[in-house]
């Protein structure tokens, strides 16, 4: 693989303006004030420009050409989401819709934001022609997954997250091109996700492995965060009074709703009618999602201009992150099964330690905030010392495991959480210096 030159490459989109919830720019967002940095400023007991002379390692030298290598269809396009420590795919179950969109998302933003070669366009445009013609008739979802060669699988399992990480893709590719084909497909298929999810007859069964009846037609704090996840993206590109909406809607559900005051935690499920349920899911706070929820939702405000905004989803950023924060072995929790019985998902996944480091720094880089700069120090130095797999010949991350990582998830290769930390921690740093 051919690449310019990387450092040559940050400064013309850092000049832009601020970064938004995808890694993407608003110039209006540049007049909010971003605090200014020395050079000494520490991280993680590292100068900015050691740390980010780190992340451009970890990012251009260990995860992408990992990643080039086993993870991309160069044939048929689309990705392959986890291999084994050698490279092997490790799920032979199809393309999901789910990681397609996914990977699109990745490549593209890749291709945007730090190296704008062409073999990175035409993976993510392979991976574009796999999502669009597939796409679904009316208010159909994606039909997911797919066989490998980008046809319709007999084993369907549609869902909302599925088409939404589709249009996610679809939005960076749009951003990275102009395409506005794809961004018309992605807007599309946002509202089309808004309208099945506003029916009394949606449905989403998922308890998250707990004794819980599911409710009907419930609402969900990780559908939210997607929708406002996504909607940011466009926004940031092309002002769109329909997607203003559904984010705006995204933003009340989150904080007026989904915010039990009794504990001052994010429920991750409540009621069709966005009342508080009345059964287990009441006590359950999925942490980890609120806290990633949270950043993106600090990033938005920033988009907006919004202070008070971004007050808020950083009190609620750090006290998810506090909550969670295992003061034995180190790391957060995945989530809290019943806050008052004081009951915790012990499992300590990958994606959900990079979220505390993705935030931590976007709060840092607005403001100094001090918390926030210890904080980061204290889940980079777990993060490096326990996911690190150098020492076994693999140069990626391990996916989690139990709380002390003693029974570990097998293989590696999760190239949507793990390549978003890498790109926008880049990008704030090269921002910092």
């Amino acid at each position: 693989m051919k690449r310019r030159s990387f450092f040559n490459s940050i400064p013309a989109f850092c000049s832009a303006g601020a970064l938004s919830v995808s890694g993407g720019y608003n110039s209006a967002a540049s007049d909010s004030g971003h605090k200014a940095f020395s050079p000494d400023t520490l991280l993680a007991g590292m100068t900015l420009p050691e740390l980010l002379e780190q992340h451009k390692h970890d990012l251009i030298e260990r995860f992408i050409p990992f990643f080039m290598e086993h993870m991309v269809d160069h044939e048929r396009g689309g990705f392959y989401p986890y291999t084994d420590l050698e490279g092997s795919p490790r799920d032979d179950g199809g393309k999901r819709i789910w990681w397609t969109g996914r990977g699109l998302w990745t490549v593209s933003t890749f291709y945007r934001l730090i190296d704008q070669n062409n073999d990175f366009l035409t993976i993510a445009e392979k991976a574009a022609d796999l999502i669009i013609k597939n796409a679904p008739d009316g208010d159909n979802f994606w039909p997911s997954p797919l066989n490998h060669d980008g046809s319709p699988s007999s084993k369907q399992a549609p869902a909302l997250y599925e088409d939404m990480f589709a249009a996610e893709g679809l939005a960076a590719l749009a951003a990275a091109t102009g395409e506005k084909r794809c961004r018309d497909l992605a807007k599309h298929t946002i509202l089309k996700c808004l309208r099945r999810y506003d029916s009394p007859d949606y449905e989403y069964l998922s308890t998250y492995g707990l004794a819980i009846e599911p409710l009907k037609a419930p609402r969900i704090l990780g559908h939210w965060m997607v929708f406002l996840n996504t909607c940011s993206q466009l926004l940031a590109v092309e002002h769109d009074n329909e997607l203003l909406a559904v984010a705006d809607r995204a933003i009340d559900a989150l904080l007026e709703h989904h915010l039990n005051p009794s504990f001052d935690l994010m429920n991750e499920i409540i009621c069709h009618d966005l009342s508080r349920p009345d059964n287990g899911f009441e006590q359950f706070s999925y942490t980890s999602h609120a806290l990633e929820t949270m950043w993106m939702l600090m990033s938005e405000a920033e988009r907006r201009g919004d202070e008070a905004l971004f007050t808020e989803a950083a009190h609620l950023f750090r006290r998810h992150v506090e909550v969670s924060w295992d003061d034995v072995y180190g790391g957060i929790f995945h989530g809290a099964s019943h806050v008052d019985n004081n009951q915790w998902l012990l499992g300590k996944s990958m994606w959900a330690q990079v979220e505390v480091l993705v935030g931590c720094l976007l709060l840092f880089r607005h403001n100094g905030d001090t918390w926030a700069a210890e904080m980061y120090g204290k889940m980079y130095r777990y993060f490096q010392e326990n996911y690190s797999l150098e020492d076994r010949g693999c140069p990626l991350w391990l996916l989690g495991g139990d709380r002390t990582l003693a029974a570990e998830r097998a293989g590696t290769g999760d190239y949507y959480h793990n390549a978003r930390w890498l790109m926008l921690s880049t990008v704030m740093l090269n921002d910092m210096v």
